[in-house]
């Protein structure tokens, strides 16, 4: 999935659930329930053609803004009786897995290296059965869906 649905799965979540306690940790296993449903990715196999695709540079730098904008205008949204702090936690924490592919992706883009995969991040990798560019309506739909329940909550 990409950044922002990640943010807004983490999102709705907070809204949802309303205990941090038990809604940070919920956000955090949702990254890897949305990384095995399909969705968008391009040579999800081979990084560097990966992280050379325009297309692929053009929605996640889409998707980080969005998500960054979200996270600029939680403080000043209401949402039923849930702490903006705890939407914020909830949203970090949905996208907190990806953070480990951030500076592989620097070295590989900058320097043409790529560091070995880990465990994790195999497993991470694995689990992501199905990143094709048909997935990007995956994401639309889910990007929707998600934005839908969330501005009902904080209207």
């Amino acid at each position: 999935m990409t950044t922002l649905n990640h943010a807004i799965t983490g999102a709705v979540i907070a809204v949802a659930v309303k205990k941090p306690l038990l809604a940070v940790p919920l956000a955090l296993i949702s990254h890897y329930i949305c990384d095995i449903i399909p969705h968008f990715g391009i040579h999800e196999h081979d990084h560097r053609l990966r992280n050379a695709n325009r297309l692929f540079r053009v929605i996640t730098g889409l998707s980080v803004l969005g998500m960054t904008l979200l996270l600029l205008f939680t403080p000043f949204l209401s949402y039923q009786g849930v702490s903006w702090l705890t939407v914020m936690a909830c949203i970090i924490a949905a996208n907190l897995p990806d953070i480990v592919w951030v500076p592989n992706f620097v070295r590989q883009v900058k320097w043409g290296q790529e560091k070995a995969m880990g465990a994790f991040n195999r497993f991470h990798q694995a689990i992501q059965w199905y990143e094709k560019p048909l997935g990007l309506s995956v994401e639309a739909l889910w990007l929707f869906a998600g934005s839908f329940v969330l501005w009902s909550a904080i209207s």
